[in-house]
């Protein structure tokens, strides 16, 4: 249902006063004036009558951007959490918020939608050497003329659980996020056999 308007809600607060503080009298006259109107509801009436009494407004509360301040998005806030993610792109929204003293989920907001930051996730890919590269194609000539020569056969190699534990600063793409207004196309060369303990 749609609000009273302003010279509507004005004419309801005179005729509330000029009989005697009456809802019931106040709202005949509103339907008296305003007859076509289909939002003359008895809770609409009481309501800004109430809020009028209440506040001494006709607007709704929200409206007059009243509660509390936001003491977060201040000029200084933003301009030290761009100066951090600046020099640490890769920190954590975790770790950014202990270290400045601010709200995590503050923090985030200020990034996504007053600076216009994103995380960007970063690419990995295989760093491969010549002797690499060469290494893998002998690999794949010697298994093919295994298997057509029947020496090892596919069902009966066995696989079992395990896992490797990185000794070269293995980076892990989930959870590594780069801060940042543009894209940085960022790449991550790894050995194709990194230094790393298998349980």
């Amino acid at each position: 249902m749609a609000d009273l308007t302003t010279e509507q809600k004005v004419f309801l607060i005179e005729k509330y006063y000029t009989s005697g503080k009456s809802k019931t009298a106040a709202r005949r006259a509103l339907q008296t004036k305003y007859p076509d109107e289909s939002l003359m509801s008895e809770s609409t009436i009481s309501r800004v009558i109430d809020r009028f009494l209440a506040h001494g407004t006709l607007h709704d509360r929200r409206e007059d951007n009243e509660g509390r301040p936001n003491e977060v998005t201040t000029p200084e806030s933003l301009d030290q959490i761009e100066a951090y993610f600046t020099a640490n792109p890769h920190a954590s929204i975790r770790h950014a918020s202990q270290e400045l003293g601010i709200n995590r989920e503050s923090m985030r907001l200020i990034l996504r939608r007053f600076l216009k930051w994103h995380p960007y996730k970063i690419w990995i890919g295989q760093a491969l050497t010549q002797e690499a590269m060469t290494k893998r194609v002998a690999f794949c000539a010697q298994m093919g003329e295994v298997g057509r020569t029947g020496v090892i056969q596919a069902n009966k190699i066995i696989l079992s659980d395990e896992a490797h534990f990185h000794l070269d600063g293995y980076v892990n793409k989930q959870n590594f996020r780069h801060w940042g207004k543009e894209n940085p196309q960022a790449l991550d060369s790894q050995p194709l056999h990194p230094q790393r303990l298998t349980a």
